[in-house]
């Protein structure tokens, strides 16, 4: 080959090099549109996402409500399993916003305590609820996942006691069974309720608080009415994988408080009512921990993978279609 030209003549006169050698370029020029155009826009929350979370825990009743028998100075401790199923929500589910219903279970030995379902709209872009008429209530901020690419900072987290967010923040990175995380706490204090407590009302009379708070001798007539407010408290740890923003592991407490005054606003006591403690079990993060896994090798396949694949297999033809078969004799390509 006397020169550039005289070769690129003879690979455009043999028209299957000619063909590889564009197909080619298109493969090689696929690869940065696929890393910075398809793939971000394939990153969005699934719309299959189906997992179960165990927790032990332990409920500590200080109060019961009025009509149930009055615990007096002992409190009463109930160890209990905590079974989370979230679940999407396909059918209602759009391109943009993600329906995800979340079922909360508490059972006591021999009996079920509790069983709560809400659901939630994550915006599929990026984690974050939104409002929308097919989740129970108007909420914002990150709940069921924190956001992609987590931040070294504080994340706005949904309470559901209290009905707003309170900032989760950065603590350290750490390794769970292997996968690297993010470690967030997550605390507050004496934040009103959104609603009151199961079973207890909004106020009762002298006589009524006394009997449920087995304080004979509190500063209020029997017959005085009492108004009540209730305030919670929590504190959390949450083991976070960055690049998704799956919660892979959580342990934490939360309680609420009995407030009542009388009718000219004067404090006549504070209670707490009930603390519950909870710890994700080994097993449930082990199975959090692949899930996550599998999250990002998916998120792997889109960013490193196919682009790299692409380029690799746009050059191994650019090769072929510029050498294979193309050569010269006295310095012309033979014609087929």
């Amino acid at each position: 080959m006397k020169s550039p030209g005289e070769w690129w003549r003879a690979v455009k006169r043999q028209r299957s090099n000619l063909v590889l050698v564009v197909a080619g370029c298109v493969l090689v020029l696929l690869s940065p549109v696929w890393r910075f155009a398809v793939a971000p826009a394939l990153k969005v929350e699934p719309t299959d996402l189906e997992q179960i979370l165990y927790y032990d825990g332990s409920l500590t009743d200080y109060v019961n409500p009025p009509g149930r028998p009055v615990l007096g100075t002992e409190p009463s401790v109930t160890p209990l399993r905590i079974d989370r199923t979230i679940l999407s929500k396909p059918l209602l589910s759009t391109s943009g916003v993600s329906i995800v219903e979340v079922e909360t279970l508490l059972v006591a030995p021999g009996q079920e305590l509790s069983d709560v379902v809400h659901t939630y709209a994550l915006d599929r872009q990026t984690g974050e609820m939104v409002r929308s008429p097919k989740a129970d209530r108007t909420r914002t901020g990150y709940y069921i996942v924190f956001p992609f690419d987590s931040p070294r900072s504080e994340v706005p987290f949904w309470n559901e006691l209290t009905g707003k967010t309170h900032p989760a923040e950065f603590e350290k990175e750490d390794v769970v069974d292997g996968l690297p995380v993010h470690v967030y706490s997550f605390a507050f204090g004496n934040q009103p309720t959104l609603e009151a407590p199961a079973g207890f009302p909004a106020s009762m009379d002298g006589a009524g608080l006394k009997d449920v708070l087995s304080m004979p001798d509190l500063s209020v007539s029997d017959t005085e009415a009492v108004a009540l407010s209730y305030t919670a408290s929590s504190a959390a740890e949450l083991k976070v994988e960055p690049r998704m923003g799956i919660i892979v592991e959580t342990r934490g407490e939360e309680s609420v408080s009995l407030s009542a005054r009388d009718p000219g606003g004067r404090l006549i006591v504070t209670r707490l009512l009930h603390k519950l403690e909870f710890k994700q079990n080994k097993v449930s993060v082990k199975a959090a921990v692949q899930f996550a896994r599998e999250e990002v090798s998916k998120l792997n396949l889109q960013f490193v993978y196919l682009p790299l694949g692409l380029l690799v297999l746009g050059l191994g033809v650019l090769v072929v279609g510029l050498f294979a078969g193309v050569h010269l004799v006295n310095g012309v390509r033979p014609e087929n």
